[in-house]
């Protein structure tokens, strides 16, 4: 059959796509987007950014090279991909333009920062800063979920010791969490999708034990509340965006009635990230908590606040230690948010500690990474977690006895652990 006239082919096409379901004569498919992102400027990686599609809950994060992997349903092949990241102006590439499976080089432009013009004295900063981050802390039940919904996304942790990393554990996460205003710990839901140790690292068995705060492992001059070894509910309880309202870490505190008295905050600047105003506050120790420490703490670190519907949407915290042999970096957490559905929802949480273990009479100091990344978010008709399905939080992941599916990781969002090339 030869049809000479546009229209009559046109039609002939509808017709079979209503009855032949599911046949398309355009066929899509699903799209894997491979990218190093470089700045323009000093053509340096850009490491954590945010590669997701636009008004889409999938996304991932760029790794330390800068390099990410995004796999994309073939349902969102009419939508645009887009990168995010603090300092660098939003880039935007359209999925159909997307060059599959193949890595492609993405320039980032680095965001002009503007000083403030309200900057005018130190008293008059930190008097406007206060007031902002009160503010943003006052608002976060109507900025934040307090429905239930599940985030998904991948997590891990590993040990660095002596520029040595050990004992990589990775896993597929789901997390129903019950909203915010109630507690995270007690009831949000884990569920495990996938589990695995990468034997690109070594496993040392002596470091993959539970805190115990005296013998084994713990950190000096500070304490873990014994939670279990489920080191993810762990880093969870230490975001202080999800748990305004309770201790998340020390002096941190309470966030909501505690961090502004604790802490000096100042306006560094005014920029514009992802198109929107947001409010640069650097803080530190400052004389407001030193008094009660003795000078044996310092604390440093910042918090970006969106200026229209005052949204925090990251935050970083350091706490060091003055020590006989020096400045000693306790801790670090890193926290970012990103809005879906005009809610903010977790995108990554980074905590870094110190601690020390024993293990035949020998000490042995080394550092702790936890970090999970979110690849999607499901803010409603959802299927909930069942009691079945959901993790222990008592029991470490080095127990599970989930099997390694290959197969799995390849079509899952995570955060790349090796180099692009030998993926």
């Amino acid at each position: 059959m030869v049809y000479k006239s546009s229209f009559w082919y046109g039609l002939f096409l509808a017709v079979m796509e209503i009855f032949i379901p599911g046949m398309s004569i355009f066929s899509q498919k699903d799209v894997i987007f491979k990218g190093v992102l470089i700045n323009t400027t000093e053509k340096e990686r850009v490491a954590y950014a945010s590669v997701s599609i636009l008004f889409r809950p999938i996304g991932v994060v760029s790794n330390e090279q800068g390099e990410f992997k995004l796999y994309i349903p073939a349902e969102y092949n009419n939508d645009s991909a887009v990168v995010t990241c603090l300092g660098y102006q939003t880039c935007k590439k359209k999925v159909s333009d997307i060059n599959n499976d193949i890595i492609d080089t993405i320039k980032l432009v680095p965001e002009i920062y503007t000083l403030s013009e309200i900057v005018i004295t130190a008293d008059l900063n930190k008097s406007l800063a206060d007031k902002i981050v009160k503010n943003a802390i006052k608002l976060i039940p109507d900025n934040y979920s307090t429905k239930p919904f599940i985030i998904g996304g991948y997590y891990r942790e590993y040990i660095k010791k002596d520029n040595e990393f050990l004992n990589l554990l990775e896993a597929a996460v789901d997390i129903e969490d019950p909203g915010f205003g109630k507690k995270d710990y007690e009831n949000s839901k884990l569920r495990l999708l996938q589990y695995r140790k990468n034997k690109n690292l070594h496993i040392d068995s002596s470091k993959l034990i539970t805190y115990d705060n005296y013998i084994h492992k713990y950190i000096p001059g500070a304490y873990i509340n014994p939670m279990g070894g489920n080191e993810l509910s762990i880093l969870r309880s230490h975001d202080p965006i999800r748990n305004y309202n309770r201790f998340s870490m020390s002096f941190i505190n309470n966030f909501s009635k505690w961090f502004v008295r604790n802490h000096l905050l100042k306006i560094d600047s005014i920029s514009i990230f992802d198109g929107k105003s947001i409010y640069c506050i650097s803080f530190n120790t400052g004389y407001r908590i030193a008094d009660y420490i003795h000078d044996i703490y310092r604390v440093s670190g910042n918090i970006i606040i969106r200026s229209d519907n005052q949204s925090i949407i990251k935050m970083t915290y350091t706490l060091f230690a003055n020590t006989d042999e020096g400045e000693l970096k306790l801790y670090e957490m890193k926290v970012e948010y990103r809005e879906y559905r005009k809610k903010m929802y977790l995108n990554y949480l980074l905590f870094e500690n110190y601690f020390e273990t024993k293990f035949k009479k020998e000490t042995q100091a080394q550092y702790q990474y936890r970090e999970f990344f979110v690849n999607n978010v499901l803010p409603d008709r959802f299927k909930p977690i069942t009691q079945e399905e959901t993790l222990s939080k008592k029991t470490p992941l080095f127990e599970n006895k989930t099997v390694d599916d290959p197969n799995f990781w390849k079509h899952y969002n995570h955060f790349l652990s090796r180099p692009l090339l030998e993926e």
